[in-house]
């Protein structure tokens, strides 16, 4: 690796990711899986979606985290399903001229279910994440999976 690429890897970027990385349930079991973003700079809102195999489990429920409104501004969360293609869209936004959020945290906690034996990863099929002026904020993913046994 040449210096030019190790110093340009060296500039903190933000991770996005489903913790834990690995976890298990039996059939009829539910998971839950926190979607955490760690190193961020000015984050006002994120569009993701996450897919899963909807033979294995299946999803059950979206919850906002604190961390965008970790000071207390108004936000807006919203979570859609697509149970045949096995994806849910996760939109959360802060509202207002409030600017955006810096450091760690929970966006939001993702429930499913088992539904049957395997394994089904869990990843991010498209992330969007922006700042108070609308610009992408760049992030590393990191995907997680479900054991049902």
């Amino acid at each position: 690796m040449n210096r030019r690429h190790f110093a340009m890897r060296a500039i903190a970027v933000a991770v996005l990711e489903l913790k834990p990385a690995e976890t298990a349930a039996a059939v009829g079991q539910e998971a839950r899986l926190e979607l955490s973003v760690t190193g961020v700079k000015d984050l006002y809102g994120a569009i993701i979606t996450l897919s899963y195999d909807p033979k294995i489990v299946d999803f059950k429920a979206a919850a906002e985290g604190a961390f965008l409104k970790n000071d207390n501004q108004q936000t807006s969360f919203l979570f859609s399903n697509n149970l045949k293609a096995g994806t849910v869209d996760i939109y959360i936004t802060r509202i207002g001229d409030v600017g955006g959020i810096e450091g760690a945290g929970n966006l939001c906690t993702v429930l499913l279910q088992g539904k049957s034996a395997g394994t089904s990863p869990i990843v991010f099929k498209s992330v969007k994440l922006g700042n108070y002026n609308r610009e992408q904020v760049k992030a590393d993913v990191r995907a997680a999976k479900i054991v049902v046994k």
